[in-house]
């Protein structure tokens, strides 16, 4: 099928430039300016094609942010919904936790390597509890991140007896790196 195209293609070249050769040169100069018309119009579609891509280019980044704002609001919400969980849960076990976020200055860039904020999703003081909440562990390195901040806060707040990350969901080809770190460093993984 493609050698017949190619073949047609072909015959089609060697006509137009047999009837070249036969052309007054008012024809002549009249194919060309059919020739150039076409051109003309087919440089206007790209335009037109290339405004309406960057047209939907910017409909992408507006939808992208959207979806980004969503993602936040609804990521606040399900910390909000965790430690209103664990409260319950330790309430019903006779503990009257304190559950809330901590959030403190690393002069030392304990955590990161150099000064920043850092903080812990959940916070339990009786009996300490350190906890992520987080939509989705996308590898073993969020799994030493948080380690590393509970060992921040263990210095002032004292050792965990509870470390967890509470998540919606984990990156499935990195599932096994992910728990295995987990567990090295003692962390429960809670998939939602």
């Amino acid at each position: 099928m493609q050698q017949t195209k190619k073949k047609s293609q072909s015959e089609k070249r060697r006509k137009t430039e047999k009837n070249l050769k036969y052309l007054t040169r008012e024809e002549f100069f009249r194919y060309l300016e059919e020739d150039r018309r076409k051109w003309e119009e087919n440089q206007k579609r790209w335009e037109e094609n290339q405004k309406r891509w960057e047209e939907n280019q910017k409909i992408i980044e507006r939808i992208t942010k959207s979806i980004a704002k969503v993602g936040a609001r609804v990521g606040y919400k399900m910390e909000d919904l965790v430690r209103a969980l664990i409260k319950e849960f330790f309430e019903k076990n006779g503990i009257k936790p304190d559950t809330k976020p901590l959030k403190e200055f690393d002069q030392e860039g304990f955590v990161y390597g150099y000064p920043s904020d850092v903080e812990i999703d959940v916070f339990v003081s009786d009996p300490v509890v350190y906890g992520e909440v987080k939509s989705i562990i996308e590898d073993a390195s969020e799994v030493l991140a948080f380690n590393r901040k509970v060992e921040f806060f263990e210095r002032k707040y004292g050792k965990a007896w509870k470390k967890f990350i509470t998540c919606l969901d984990i990156k499935e080809r990195r599932r096994e790196s992910i728990l295995q770190a987990a567990e090295k460093y003692g962390i429960d993984i809670i998939e939602a």
